[in-house]
């Protein structure tokens, strides 16, 4: 039988600093959920002291010190507005030490079913620590790091920034370099000196709740799984993609991110089994800091929806990746437009309780996309040995995947979660691997 024993302790910073730090629209914006990487590490010489807990706590005082936001406790106002309070005698980050009696390679790393669900913590609410960390120490000597963060405090980029400056630090290297104080984030996401747009185009004004009790009992239905796309596949993805006569001129580009999201899309789309009549979009999760000048070590939620035209299911049906891909493309070229970026700040900094007006994800007909690729996850080294698994944590929701780097050179794993019906029939589809 498995079995996970827990041992939580509060890491807190080596020097604190005591200050309300008041987040910015763009935090305000993101969902109050949290995420979680995983970086899973063979320990391929057998070391007896392998990512030594002790020797990881003492890095990560020394990274609080640098970055005392990530040890504070969120709050909320009566407005809705979140501050994170580095004040309180109980911050601090809890760090869980995690003994298992079974092996690194005992379950599949990306399959909810098959994933044991003592191997993480998991955020319930506002009372909870914002960033949670668990390392847990195997029968066979590997090691399996889970780091949870809420959105509010950064998206992944600050996640994996933040995680890659405290390997550094366990390495014994030093940081240079810091740009920004993350404990002044409204110092850098600043209102222009224009008038505000009266609306901004997918978003709206609303009082609108969401029931969440009936969404979390949908939720159950739900399983995540790992889908491996290899090099040769992508390639031929992209070759697809760039066919297309409206690509000829030679300021089009598709990336292999567009073509495996519409391919992704298409696969989605039809293990739904919709109407033909009904209509889709694909969303992307769009990484805004290049668009406003603003450098990775940023610390904070900089994360816009690019959102595609909606198009039918019909078409997305009989419609090739040529077609597809520049749909894919135009959604995040427009949404990483400077101006439309900075009209967006000036937009919600005046417009409380906004929400996308037209986007259905969640047992839909959307899909939502989000790549980590470009977070360099398999650099994360706490000794001279990169992890063998990144990626997030099995997660349940419906139509939503992340893009993560595979093991072998040039391939991509996409993480998907989905109804479980749907599911079966989308790992059963033929044309899932028809770029082989």
């Amino acid at each position: 039988m498995q079995q996970v024993s827990k041992s939580p302790i509060l890491v807190k910073p080596l020097l604190s600093k005591e200050t309300l730090v008041k987040l910015t629209v763009f935090d305000n914006l993101a969902p109050a959920l949290p995420f979680h990487f995983q970086f899973a590490y063979r320990n391929e010489k057998s070391e007896p002291n392998f990512m030594n807990a002790t020797e990881l706590m003492s890095a990560l005082e020394k990274t609080l010190s640098i970055f005392p936001i990530f040890a504070g406790r969120t709050v909320r106002n009566n407005e809705g507005e979140w501050f994170v309070d580095i004040r309180n005698e109980t911050c601090g980050v809890p760090f869980t030490i995690a003994q298992a009696n079974f092996n690194l390679d005992d379950f599949d790393k990306g399959d909810y079913d098959q994933y044991p669900k003592d191997l993480y913590t998991q955020w319930k609410g506002i009372q909870d620590a914002p960033l949670q960390i668990q390392v847990t120490y195997f029968k066979c000597g590997g090691v399996l790091l889970v780091s949870e963060l809420l959105h509010q405090l950064g998206d992944g980029d600050s996640h994996a920034q933040f995680l890659h400056r405290w390997s550094q630090l366990f390495r014994g290297e030093s940081i240079d370099n810091i740009r920004y104080d993350c404990l002044n984030r409204n110092e850098v996401i600043k209102v222009s000196n224009k008038e505000s747009p009266k609306s901004f185009p997918f978003w709206t004004q609303s009082e609108e709740h969401i029931n969440y009790e009936e969404l979390y009992a949908k939720i159950g239905q739900c399983t995540a799984k790992m889908i491996k796309f290899s090099e040769k596949e992508l390639q031929a993805m992209k070759k697809e993609a760039m066919s297309s006569i409206e690509l000829s001129n030679a300021n089009s580009w598709i990336s292999t991110n567009d073509a495996l999201c519409s391919h992704m899309w298409k696969l989605i789309t039809k293990a739904r089994n919709l109407s033909n009549s009904q209509t889709s979009c694909l969303l992307h999760s769009c990484n805004v800091r290049k668009p406003l000048n603003i450098q990775k070590d940023y610390f904070g939620y900089l994360v816009m929806n690019g959102q595609s035209d909606r198009i039918s299911v019909e078409s997305i049906l009989h419609s090739n990746l040529s077609t597809l891909a520049p749909v894919s493309r135009h959604a995040v070229n427009r949404t990483m437009d400077k101006q439309h970026v900075q009209d967006f700040i000036d937009w919600i900094s005046v417009s409380k309780k906004v929400r996308p007006s037209d986007m259905h994800v969640l047992f839909g007909t959307d899909v939502f996309a989000t790549s980590w690729v470009a977070f360099n996850l398999f650099d994360l080294k706490f000794s001279n040995e990169s992890p063998i698994f990144v990626g997030e944590i099995p997660t349940i929701l419906d139509g939503v995947f992340k893009i993560v780097e595979g093991v072998e050179k040039g391939s991509l794993v996409v993480q998907l979660s989905l109804w479980r019906e749907h599911m079966e029939r989308l790992l059963k589809d033929p044309e899932l691997h028809k770029y082989q």
